[in-house]
This record gives C-alpha cells, structure tokens and sequence, in this order.
C-alpha cells in the first residue's frame, strides 16, 4: 500500500520496525514523535514484571486501567489523551494521506478502543501482535476502525524465510 508519511515511537523497537517499513518505501523519512511514544511508567520503569505483579497497583492496571496512576508517571487517562491527540494531529497535518504510525501494544489497543467507543477499562480485550497492522480512517466525518491486528504480511515472510532455509 503506498504511504505518503511515516511515524514512529522514538524507542529502538519501534524504530527497527519502522525501518523495516522503510525498507520497502525508501523514500519515506522515519519521523519521531514522544506523543505515539511508550506509557510513562515512572517508578516502574525498567522493573521486571514479575516483582510488579504483587503489588496492589498492578490489579489496579489489569482490571480498572482507568483508575491507574504510575507512581512518577502517567495515569492510564492521560497516556490514551495523549496518543488520541497525537493521531488526530497527525490527520490534521496530513489531511487526505496514508500516514503509518509505529507505537506500543498498549498504546495501539488504546487509540483504537477510543474510535471503537469502548471504555478505557476493556481496551485489554483488543489483541495488538507484533508487527501487526491495525487501520484507522479518519476524515470530517465519524472514524472509521478497518482490519485490526492484521498480521498477514508476517506469516507470509515466516512463510519465505523458511523456505529459503531449506534450500540447499
């Protein structure tokens, strides 16, 4: 599909996928953006999830996001404004154009419940893979959610890169 823009989370996962989509468009320009950027964890930061998982916040964040506040960081809230208004921005600046974003599992199940008109609180139901593709059409109009979590294209190159392996 061609793409006319291309934004990325400036964290390195989401850069090397962006890479990978530039690959492809050669002559699209990675921009980065903080507002597509990963939740703030503040104080979580860089914890590993099984020390986490005790802690009375945690349940907080699995069962009622919308009520989570990272101790140094965001609330769950501010982090789906945030991406919410990153995306219209981008609509706003590129009226019009096929724009592909790279961000975060959570990041991505957030801005699609909010154009689903799904509470904060179910955004966990929405399965977001790994290089997956989720479509959104946004004009003047009501947004649209197309294909979500399209993971097509990934089993095909699976599919390649082990037939390639196998030729002797």
């Amino acid at each position: 599909m061609p793409i006319d823009r291309l934004y990325s989370s400036p964290l390195e996962r989401t850069m090397e996928t962006a890479q990978a989509i530039q690959q492809h468009h050669p002559g699209l320009e990675i921009v980065t953006r903080t507002d597509i950027g990963e939740v703030r964890y503040g104080d979580w930061e860089g914890e590993e999830i099984s020390k986490l998982t005790g802690r009375k916040m945690w349940q907080i964040v699995q069962q009622y996001p919308s009520r989570a506040s990272f101790p140094n960081g965001e609330t769950m809230r501010e982090v789906q404004a945030r991406a919410v208004n990153g995306v219209e921005a981008l609509v706003a600046d590129h009226p019009n154009e096929v724009v592909a974003v790279v961000s975060h599992a959570d990041i991505i199940k957030m801005v699609l419940a909010h154009y689903l008109g799904m509470h904060l609180d179910e955004f966990q139901r929405l399965l977001v893979s790994p290089a997956s593709i989720s479509t959104l059409s946004l004009g003047f109009g009501r947004p649209y959610v197309g294909p979500m979590n399209d993971i097509a294209h990934v089993t095909q190159m699976e599919r390649e890169r082990k037939a390639a392996q196998q030729v002797v």
